[in-house]
């Protein structure tokens, strides 16, 4: 009649993994060690510029966060709920790419352009 569920305080085993950031996502991911049944994880941001936090309750151990501001420094941490007690991991902080390397790459190749062309008395 009883499942076997190993009774330990709700533990996040590992720091918050970072990876997959652009201009505007991320991914975290965590490891919850032990803890067998999980009754609420939430994922918490903070944009560091602005000290406004979000919280977002989450399935899992890995969640997308989106959308996030381009070059944007942002703290994370999880927390996870099992039977009333409660486990926090460690801040992690990390900052969102830049989209201006485009704008760069393209202002570039206009000045290239341009170069050549008047290289070239005024015809490619």
């Amino acid at each position: 009649m009883f499942e076997n569920v190993l009774c330990v305080d709700p533990e996040i085993s590992s720091p918050i993994n970072v990876s997959d950031v652009t201009a505007t996502s991320a991914r975290v991911s965590w490891s919850i060690g032990q803890t067998q049944v999980v009754n609420v994880t939430t994922v918490y941001h903070t944009d560091t510029d602005t000290g406004a936090r979000t919280s977002i309750p989450v399935t899992g151990t890995t969640h997308d966060v989106t959308p996030l501001q381009p070059g944007t420094e942002y703290e994370f941490f999880v927390t996870i709920d099992s039977y009333g007690k409660t486990a926090t991991s460690q801040t992690v902080t990390f900052t969102t790419g830049n989209t201006h390397h485009h704008l760069t790459l393209h202002f570039f190749v206009l000045c290239v352009a341009y170069l050549l062309t008047s290289a070239m008395g005024g015809q490619l």
